[in-house]
């Protein structure tokens, strides 16, 4: 499933390293009908993960992984996983 990047040009991480980890996120749960993730890297913003109620979009922010250079990319899969089933969680427990 491709997954949504804003700005590629400027994304620190592997595309496939995310996209990967919401392969994976929807599977372990019932994927709904949801758009596919949109990815960003704004270290300026403190918010690492959110779901657009209106619409259910679902937005990652990588930033924060910037810091954890102990991981290699499957840790950084696992946590973006993670995050992705926390936002997947709000829309579950909504409908």
């Amino acid at each position: 499933m491709p997954v949504k990047i804003k700005d590629p040009e400027s994304f620190p991480f592997p595309r496939n390293v995310v996209e990967q980890s919401w392969e994976l996120a929807a599977s372990d749960l019932y994927h709904p009908p949801l758009s596919d993730p949109v990815f960003v890297c704004d270290p300026t913003h403190s918010i690492t993960d959110h779901i657009q109620f209106s619409d259910w979009q679902i937005y990652i922010n990588v930033a924060t992984a910037l810091h954890f250079d102990h991981l290699d990319e499957n840790g950084l899969r696992e946590y973006f996983r993670s995050c992705l089933h926390h936002e997947l969680k709000h829309w579950l427990l909504a409908v």
